[in-house]
């Protein structure tokens, strides 16, 4: 097993561009074009697709905190405590990387403490 440290600042950017800065643009320097995303409220095939709808509907402030970082060859899986407001709850976020960007992020969590 070959641990990247490439793919490892790759997750680390996103999380701090989704979480932080939130300047979504920035998502295509770390993402391919063809990006996958897969979630329980949107699934796009293309980073375009993705981006377009964080700007269309925001990510609110939020906060997480790292519980467990699992990675392995090149796939990295990001496991934290989500909270935002009265809303707290436990999210897994599974990245696929290759050549040197991220290709695929599957999110879960449970939708219903949204509602």
């Amino acid at each position: 097993m070959r641990i990247s440290t490439n793919n490892n600042d790759l997750v680390q950017k996103y999380l701090q561009i989704f979480y932080e800065s939130g300047c979504m643009d920035d998502l295509a320097e770390i993402c391919h074009q063809d990006l996958k995303f897969i979630g329980p409220f949107l699934s796009s095939g293309s980073l375009e697709a993705y981006v377009g709808s964080l700007k269309n509907d925001p990510p609110e402030s939020s906060i997480y905190e790292i519980i467990e970082w699992f990675e392995n060859d090149h796939k990295i899986n990001v496991f934290y405590q989500f909270s935002k407001d009265d809303i707290n709850t436990l999210m897994s976020q599974y990245f696929e990387c290759r050549d040197g960007k991220i290709s695929k992020i599957t999110l879960i969590f449970d939708s219903k403490v949204f509602e």
